[in-house]
């Protein structure tokens, strides 16, 4: 069971705070604001700017618009508002950048964990990295020394897509020696990546995220829903990664195997080692 932050009505930011044990996150949304109802797949959602307009940290108004910026859910501290903040859509990407706007994301454990402090990030930044989003503009620019993205995967814009919680660069020796992208030297991770990190635009908590050249990006069949493709690339990716077929130890004639905790990793393991591995 994770909670939907859903960016076609606005962005939620409460639903999974329960889950950890907290009543709610209100208190984290800016004072004086009012809550809306929104609707997403026939669930409840409550979003923090059903009316299209709040107030910043340093006392300005923003009008909802689209095309010219963006608006993300930052996180300055424990205990703290988010702010929402309107944050610059690039004029011109790079080669092999992609312009995603957010249809939904997921909210991980490791969100709660940083909210609740439990985890240390460095702030502020837009938190999420679970997520599914349209294609809205494929970068283009082949002057920016970057290298390209990968020719095979055919993306366009207009794509429904998700993508991998990490960007690495492909060229040194983690990535290119011992293929482990996820240990780049040069490593970058949606949702704890501060806001002056490049364009700001490093979360899914927001309505658009900027993909970077070395992300791995997954276009969506359309009999899948989005609800159902959000935490793919980080819990089921981490279940995947986990129960490899060739990687994983001899089990026992039974075909069993003992799985402990009942979250979406557990629920994910469970129906990977009985379709995936074949186990009882």
């Amino acid at each position: 069971l994770k909670s939907r932050f859903n960016c076609r009505t606005g962005l939620t930011i409460l639903a999974t705070a329960q889950l950890a044990g907290m009543k709610s996150l209100r208190h984290l949304l800016p004072s004086g604001r009012v809550l809306g109802r929104g609707r997403c797949h026939g669930e409840s959602l409550l979003s923090p700017f059903a009316a299209c307009t709040a107030s910043s940290r340093s006392g300005r108004s923003w009008q909802c618009r689209h095309g010219a910026t963006a608006v993300a859910a930052v996180f300055h501290g424990v205990g703290q508002p988010f702010e929402l903040m309107e944050i610059p859509l690039p004029d011109k990407l790079n080669e092999g950048e992609l312009l995603v706007r957010m249809e939904l994301a997921t909210i991980c454990g490791s969100d709660l964990h940083t909210v609740s402090g439990m985890r240390q990030e460095p702030m502020p930044l837009v938190l999420g990295h679970e997520g599914v989003g349209i294609i809205e503009r494929i970068g283009s620019d082949i002057f920016s020394g970057n290298r390209p993205r990968h020719s095979g995967w055919k993306l366009q814009e207009g794509d429904r897509v998700t993508f991998s919680v990490a960007d690495s660069c492909g060229t040194c020796p983690e990535c290119a020696l011992h293929k482990l992208p996820q240990k780049c030297v040069f490593l970058m991770k949606y949702g704890h990546a501060r806001v002056s990190d490049g364009s700001g635009l490093n979360g899914t908590y927001a309505t658009h995220i900027l993909l970077r050249r070395g992300t791995h990006v997954v276009k969506l069949p359309q009999k899948l829903s989005s609800r159902v493709c959000a935490p793919a690339n980080c819990a089921l990716a981490t279940v995947v990664n986990c129960l490899d077929l060739g990687r994983l130890p001899r089990y026992g004639s039974n075909k069993s195997a003992v799985v402990q905790g009942a979250g979406l990793l557990g629920i994910y393991a469970v129906a990977w080692l009985k379709k995936r591995v074949g186990m009882d």
